[in-house]
């Protein structure tokens, strides 16, 4: 017998997911890894719908509707949509499991089982996309998590979060790691933490991100992440290592940042930013409770000329040696040192 009260307990949303898959009736794995779709309108209970337009307060790309069994969708790429099936099969499953469904009834408030929900959805989607291409080379405490993650993403049908989130949920709570997937100019498309440090936020432009993606060409990046990982409001995150790959596309970066200090935490600090704008009487420049934020890049005015970093950007120019992108500042200082 299913104990579902003690894996809740334990908080094995992993050994739940397995638990509801092995106990589904007439259940295509192998169709269900390969064409998610085909395989859910294989199934007498539950049918898919496309909307363009999903409602407001849909979380990602679709929802389910207990009430009809209907899973809707909105279109996106075929590993999002991959994702998002298998992330939705899963509240279905566990919506309408005759055990597991009054467990999350009984035991848990309505904001905590919603949490309990998600958070068993996506082990859900992992455990089908990924069970195939989870090997002794794909383990992250053997290998980069960074390399890890992009390789399931390579050799699976599983999107980058779905990948980010399996590499997670392995290393949760026994290793100090944060973890983010971003775009080629820094901004990040997701992240998580799997100790008691906070992750950058999503959206949220990194500037040692795209140097990152920038360096790290073909294999894996390793080093120490002297840039500082940005959090809102003037902090930076420093005394960290990090390793970067990019995705097999070349479009993103995988980025995995772990304390310096064997049982450090990383260290958290004030954020100070360099104007580099001609003429201003400040060159650099600390935010406090009088700054003035750009809702754009998240970064506080400066308080001589208003400049932030998207005027920066502007103003910047690459290095012909390295083409790393360099501020005026730097440029008309000599103070750039290549990578």
């Amino acid at each position: 017998m299913t104990d579902w009260g003690g894996m809740l307990k334990a908080a094995d949303y992993v050994g739940i997911a397995q638990a509801l898959l092995s106990e589904a009736e007439n259940l295509n794995f192998a169709l269900l890894r390969d064409d998610p779709r085909a395989a859910i309108e294989e199934m007498p209970t539950v049918t898919v719908e496309v909307q363009d337009t999903l409602p407001h307060g849909s979380c990602g790309g679709g929802y389910y509707d207990r009430a009809t069994s209907t899973i809707y969708i909105h279109p996106a790429s075929p590993r999002r949509n991959n994702f998002t099936l298998l992330h939705e099969l899963g509240h279905h499953f566990q919506q309408h499991h005759a055990e597991w469904a009054f467990v999350l009834m009984d035991d848990l408030h309505p904001l905590q089982r919603r949490k309990v929900e998600e958070q068993v959805s996506d082990q859900l989607a992992a455990e089908v996309l990924l069970r195939s291409a989870v090997t002794e080379e794909t383990d992250p405490f053997v290998q980069s998590p960074a390399l890890v993650m992009a390789g399931l993403h390579e050799s699976s049908e599983a999107s980058r979060s779905a990948a980010l989130k399996h590499v997670a949920s392995v290393l949760m709570h026994q290793a100090k790691w944060i973890l983010a997937v971003a775009d080629l100019d820094g901004r990040v498309q997701l992240a998580t933490s799997t100790y008691g440090q906070y992750p950058p936020k999503r959206d949220m432009i990194q500037p040692g991100f795209a140097r990152l993606a920038a360096e790290t060409g073909v294999g894996l990046t390793r080093r120490n992440f002297t840039e500082g990982l940005v959090y809102q409001r003037g902090r930076e995150l420093h005394d960290m290592k990090v390793e970067a790959v990019l995705d097999y596309t070349g479009m993103y970066v995988f980025v995995a940042l772990t304390p310096i200090e064997r049982f450090g935490m990383g260290n958290v600090v004030p954020a100070w930013y360099l104007c580099g704008r001609n003429g201003c009487a400040v060159e650099d420049y600390c935010a406090d409770v009088d700054s003035e934020w750009c809702s754009d890049c998240k970064e506080p005015k400066c308080p001589g000329c208003g400049d932030c970093r998207c005027e920066r950007v502007i103003q910047s120019t690459r290095c012909p040696s390295c083409n790393v992108t360099i501020t005026a500042y730097e440029a008309a200082g000599g103070l750039h040192e290549c990578w």
